[in-house]
């Protein structure tokens, strides 16, 4: 659900943005701390919601939360938290 709310189309809507946050945010609650795709997800929203610096942490806890995942989820989730440090 939150990741459908971050598509291009709610890009400038804030009520969006920032629903989608409470809803990445839930599931991170439900998941757990640990839980590296929950924490890439709070990233990703906070990244959208405009604040580079909590998507920045939240994307370095989802980097060192997949030590224990698959080869190429631990790439993938390496790989998407670089846009954080890019902008």
């Amino acid at each position: 659900m939150s990741a459908a709310l971050r598509n291009p189309a709610a890009k400038d809507n804030k009520e969006l943005t920032q629903f989608s946050l409470k809803a990445a945010e839930a599931g991170l609650k439900v998941a757990g701390e640990k839980d590296a795709m929950a924490l890439l997800n709070v990233a990703d929203a906070h990244f959208a919601a405009g604040d580079a610096a909590k998507a920045k942490d939240f994307g370095q806890r989802a980097v060192a939360a997949s030590a224990d995942e698959s080869a190429a989820m631990k790439r993938y989730i390496e790989t998407q938290v670089k846009k954080y440090e890019e902008k």
